[in-house]
C-alpha cells in the first residue's frame, strides 16, 4: 500500500472515530458481577445452604464407608499371615468390592453434586438475564457488561451489581420455610 493511500485511509479512520465519538459518550454502559448476585442473593444463599447439607450429608455417608474399608483394610493386615488362602482371597476380594463401591459412590455424589449446582446457576442466570434485560432498557442502556478478572479496572459508576441484586430479591423472594429458592 503506498503511502498517500494508507495516509488517506488513516485519515478516514480518524474522521470516523471523531464522528463516531459524541454518539458513543452519549450511550451509558454498565457492568454486573452475576457471581456476585448468584451468592448473595437471598435466594442464591438459600439454595447453596441446601445444596450444601445435602451434599455434607451425602458424603458423610462416602466417610462412614471410608471408615468402614479402613477397618477392613487393618483387620487384614493383621490377620494376613494366620489366614488359610481362601479367606484371604475372600477377604481381599471384599476389600476390592467395598474399595470400587466407594470410588463409584463418590463419583456419581460428585456428578449429582455438579448437576445440582449447575441447575441452580441455570435457573438464576434465566432471571438474572431477564432483569438485566428489562432494566438495560428502562434505565437506557447501551450494553451491561459480565464483571471478569480480565478487567483491571471498572469505575464504580459503571457498576450496576446491586441494583441487580436488589431487583432480583424483589422480584425473586424467598420463602421464610428455607425451601432453598424455586
Amino acid at each position: 500500500m503506498s503511502k498517500l493511500a494508507s495516509g488517506r485511509l488513516l485519515s478516514t479512520v480518524a474522521i470516523l472515530a471523531l464522528l463516531c465519538t459524541p454518539v458513543l459518550a452519549q450511550q451509558k454502559i454498565g457492568f454486573v458481577n452475576t457471581i456476585q448476585i448468584l451468592g448473595e442473593s437471598e435466594e442464591g444463599k438459600a439454595r447453596i445452604a441446601a445444596w450444601d447439607a445435602s451434599y455434607k450429608s451425602q458424603m458423610a455417608e462416602v466417610e462412614a464407608e471410608g471408615a468402614e474399608l479402613q477397618n477392613l483394610r487393618q483387620q487384614f493386615a493383621q490377620q494376613q499371615l494366620s489366614l488359610n488362602p481362601e479367606t484371604q482371597a475372600e477377604m481381599q476380594r471384599s476389600i476390592e468390592e467395598k474399595t470400587t463401591k466407594l470410588q463409584r459412590m463418590q463419583e456419581d455424589i460428585n456428578r449429582k453434586a455438579q448437576q445440582d449446582r449447575d441447575k441452580i446457576v441455570q435457573e438464576m442466570s434465566r432471571k438474572m438475564q431477564k432483569i438485566l434485560d428489562d432494566y438495560g432498557q428502562q434505565n437506557g442502556f447501551a450494553v451491561i457488561f459480565l464483571r471478569s478478572e480480565q478487567q483491571v479496572f471498572v469505575a464504580d459508576a459503571l457498576d450496576v451489581t446491586q441494583e441487580i441484586l436488589r431487583i432480583y430479591n424483589e422480584q425473586h423472594p424467598v420463602a421464610s420455610t428455607g425451601s432453598g429458592g424455586r
